[in-house]
Formats: C-alpha cells, structure tokens, sequence
C-alpha cells in the first residue's frame, strides 16, 4: 500500500468478551473476515475519513459487517454477524486514506444507525471463544495435566503422532477414536494434514500455517473455498471444535478451477502455492478505486495468456512486477502473473494472483465423482 504508511503507536487491546460496544462500521459486499486475517482498506468518503481519525485515538477499533449474499449493491442487507478490526498503520497522503488493519473478534450486530455525519455505526456485543470438548468432563486433574504436556511436546516437535496415539491410554479413559472426534489438538492436526496433502505444500511452506487450534481453524476459514453463506454460518458459531470439524469434512474434497464465464479449466486444487503467513487467499485492494479484491495464489494454470508487460506501479508484492493475465478463451479479466524482478532473488520466482471472482470452483466428490458448484 506504499511506503509512506505510518504506524498506530499503541496496539489496540482486545473488547471485552460479553460486553456491547458502539463502533464506526464499513459494509464489506462480497467478503467475509475472520479474526487474524489482514484488510487493506481505501477510503474516499471526507466525513468517513474524519471518522477515522477519531478512532486512531480511541479504540483503534472499527466493525466490518458483510452483506448478505445476492444482496442488492446500492443498499445492501447486512448481516447479523461481523468482525472487529484494528487500525494499525495508515497513511493520510493522497488519494484518499489507506488503512492496514488486522480483523480480531467476532461479534453479533445488536443495532444498526446512520449517525449525523453520514456515517454507518452499529451496537455489537462481542463474542466468546469456546473450546471446552464434550470430553472434558471425563477427563480428571492428572490426566489433563498429562494432555497439556504431550500438547507442548507435539507443538514443539511439530509431530502429532505420539499424541493421537496417547489418547487411547494416557489421557482418558474414553476410547481414542472417540476422543478424536472431539479433541481440538486432535482435530487440528488432521486438519494440518489435510492441508498439505490438498495444496501438495512442502514442510518449509508448512510452517506458515498455525498450529494453535483457534489460530488455524480462522485461518483455515480464511482460505476454505465455500460461498459467502457457508462463510456466515461458520463466523457464526462460537465453538472452536464445529468449526475444525466443518474444515475438515470441507477440506478433504479435490477442487477444481475454471473460467467463470465461459468454464474453459484453469487449474486444480494442487496447483494452489502458500507464499505468505496469511494463506493461499489474500484481500488487496485498488489504490485507485478502494475496491477490495479477494484472490488467491497458484503456482502454475492453464488457458491464460499474459496480455502486457511487466510492471512494478502499485505491485501487492514487494521485489516483485505484474502483468495482467485473461482467458485465452473468452477474454474475461482472471488475475495476474507476479514476477521477481530480474536483480531479486526471490523465492518463488514466479506465480499467478487469481480474483475469486472470477473463477467458478467446484468439488468433486470423492465416492460419485459429482461436481457441486460454490460460486
């Protein structure tokens, strides 16, 4: 987003988790956050951007509400749940005010208004995170000293086998199987699993994804390929182990990529490439229009043409140069192809930058072969 951005002295603290506050809101069409996740934001609006100055003093905090899906643009029907997020760097030069800010809880939406300046605010009251299995009850003092000890080692190891394999004996006396199903280390390491094994990612790239339960089952849902609606109900729930438990069922199916207008094949769920902490999915936004773009990255496609050379002017990816890429069928606008600069050494060399919206997904089941589309 350049250079010139400046950071927000004091961090943000986090909302109390129960309580309602009144915050500064921006309607996202088309996008839905979960905590963790970075959102570049570009503001034009003069009254918005007073707003916002306000905010750097206060909370840093503002609200990002989604609109329902098929809602219309002009005025759009919000939904019932959002996310916070902080401001944490910003840079007032023109045009207009660009923001980083850092999506961090998730709240319902209790009230809605337009306030005196134009602006849209809202009443939300934070919610919890929940992570007590339906196991706990079972398990006693020792054996849950036992967990927490067999969690760090596996954390610190990177391995999971030994703790899978403990929870037949060491701590519960349920058995393993069913432990599982419930345990959220257990459920996040298969969740890891999948993962790698979906997006063909090597160990290095690995260490990018989290390990910490509550951290991947956000990220996962940051980068799981379902439709908004899907997105909503996750954002909804307030227990850590439903969410890694609809991951995983979603995650275990091949995904394919096609032209959404004329549905000639792009590429396939392993061509997907993790470059960055955040996912294969990234929000950037135009410095020109303050359109907030979802894409996704892949090491390699098919039936694209790059259609100009390549330039550096206002590149998402620093070192590195784009060119813009379309259908080599029909011509739709797709994405663009990142190249490192010819004095980089940069690591990938090269990929492609896709816009979700302009990909038609599907997954095939693995038992019928059945194609389901999501956008």
């Amino acid at each position: 987003m350049g250079s010139d951005m400046e950071f927000i002295a004091q961090p943000a603290a986090s909302l109390e988790e129960g309580r309602v506050y009144e915050l500064l809101a921006l309607v996202q069409s088309g996008i839905v956050t979960f905590p963790e996740h970075i959102l570049p934001l570009v503001l034009f609006s003069p009254s918005l951007i007073s707003a916002l100055r306000s905010v750097f003093n206060d909370l840093k905090v503002i609200a990002l509400i989604p609109a329902k899906p098929n809602s219309s643009t002009a005025d759009p029907s919000l939904a019932q749940y959002g996310t916070t997020a902080e401001v944490y760097e910003y840079s007032g030069s023109e045009p207009g005010l660009r923001l980083k800010t850092r999506v961090k809880q998730r709240f319902k939406v209790i009230a809605t208004w337009i306030d005196e300046y134009e602006n849209l605010m809202a009443r939300v009251k934070i919610l919890p995170e929940k992570s007590l299995s339906p196991m706990q009850p079972w398990l006693s003092s020792k054996l849950i000293h036992q967990r927490t000890s067999l969690i760090e080692r596996a954390v610190l190891e990177n391995s999971w086998t030994s703790y899978r394999n403990s929870l037949d004996t060491k701590v519960s006396p349920l058995a393993g199987w069913v432990l599982q199903q419930f345990d959220c280390h257990s459920l996040a390491a298969r969740v890891r699993l999948q993962i790698k094994k979906l997006m063909a990612i090597d160990d290095s790239s690995m260490e990018l994804v989290p390990t910490e339960p509550h951290s991947l089952s956000f990220w996962a849902a940051n980068n799981l390929l379902m439709d908004d609606e899907g997105r909503l109900k996750l954002l909804e729930e307030d227990n850590i182990i439903y969410r890694l438990r609809t991951v995983l069922e979603l995650i275990s199916k091949r995904h394919v990529f096609s032209c959404c207008v004329c549905s000639v094949p792009i590429a396939d769920h392993t061509d997907v490439i993790l470059i960055c902490s955040q996912g294969t999915s990234l929000f950037f936004n135009n410095p020109r229009t303050a359109q907030v773009r979802k894409v996704m990255t892949f090491r390699q496609v098919q039936n694209i043409r790059v259609v100009s050379r390549p330039s550096v002017e206002f590149s998402w990816f620093p070192g590195y140069a784009w060119s813009p890429g379309e259908c080599s069928s029909c011509r739709n606008h797709l994405g663009w192809y990142i190249t490192s600069a010819a004095t980089k050494q940069m690591k990938p060399r090269n990929f492609w930058v896709l816009c979700s919206e302009s990909l038609q997904t599907e997954t095939i089941s693995k038992s019928s072969d059945v194609n389901v589309k999501l956008f």
